[in-house]
């Protein structure tokens, strides 16, 4: 640790606590059950939240279906599909379009998403959500939070082992301080754009969905620092992001029949019971 923190006085500590993590994460075995077993329990804890915040579930059969049928449409393209073969839909009623996913293939949208101009911009959030589980970030959250839970366990046989112990304590605390990775959501942007182009969606709606973030949130600020603790890239990052794999994908595999399908979203709101 000490010679850490000579090399880097500034980040020193912080990288010796993400070593730690990544030993105990490596050394923390998660089963599938268990990953859905704990993505159950955060999935209800948040819809929970957010009932008591005003927000509460949305049941609209068809509104369900249709997100529904985008998941599992999209969740074709995951190479990780067989660890999740049920993906959960539930909506609830927010005025901000956003969407959430849970270890174990549970995903959560508002009933603002379904408002968005096109098919193609809801298409992009889903595909965001299944690319986090498809990616492994859902996983890995999981583990944290099982680490979190069995860190300070007796050992086996009842044996104590002080420095196993503050060890893993350190390893909990750089789980605590660090919960989410700004990195994962630049990395399922960048899967969430690559599907939407394989099945023949427009990227750029991703893109204006964070310009329209930006805009709501005001989000970018005018110093570097203000990175420090930030769970989400800032949203024009994620936007600029978007529109670079956007012209990578065109340099792979030109294509000029990709669409925004405002029509679907629209067909959609006229068969509502």
């Amino acid at each position: 640790m000490m010679r850490e923190m000579a090399r880097d006085p500034s980040r020193g500590f912080a990288n010796v606590l993400k070593n730690l993590e990544a030993q105990a994460l490596q050394a923390t075995s998660l089963s599938a059950p268990d990953e859905r077993r704990i993505g159950r329990i955060q999935r209800d804890r948040y819809l929970k939240q957010a009932a008591s915040k005003g927000f509460p579930r949305h049941d609209k059969a068809a509104d369900v279906a249709y997100l529904k049928d985008l998941a599992t449409s999209l969740a074709r393209r995951m190479k990780n599909r067989a660890r999740y073969p049920r993906i959960e839909v539930q909506i609830v009623d927010s005025p901000i379009p956003d969407g959430q996913s849970f270890p174990g293939g549970y995903l959560v949208f508002t009933t603002a998403l379904l408002n968005e101009p096109d098919e193609a911009t809801v298409a992009a959030v889903v595909a965001h959500e299944l690319a986090h589980l498809d990616l492994g970030h859902l996983n890995e959250y999981a583990r944290r939070e099982k680490l979190a839970q069995t860190a300070f366990r007796p050992q086996a046989q009842g044996r104590f082992d002080p420095f196993a112990m503050m060890t893993q304590g350190m390893a909990v605390g750089s789980v605590m301080m660090d919960p989410f990775r700004p990195e994962h959501e630049h990395e399922a942007d960048c899967q969430a754009a690559t599907w939407l182009y394989q099945e023949g969606y427009d990227p750029r709606a991703l893109a204006e969905y964070f310009e329209r973030l930006h805009r709501r949130n005001r989000d970018q600020p005018d110093v570097g620092w203000a990175m420090v603790s930030r769970s989400h890239p800032f949203s024009l990052d994620r936007r600029e992001q978007v529109l670079g794999r956007l012209a990578q994908l065109q340099r792979w595999k030109p294509r000029e029949d990709l669409g925004r399908y405002a029509d679907n979203l629209k067909e959609r709101s006229r068969k509502q019971p």
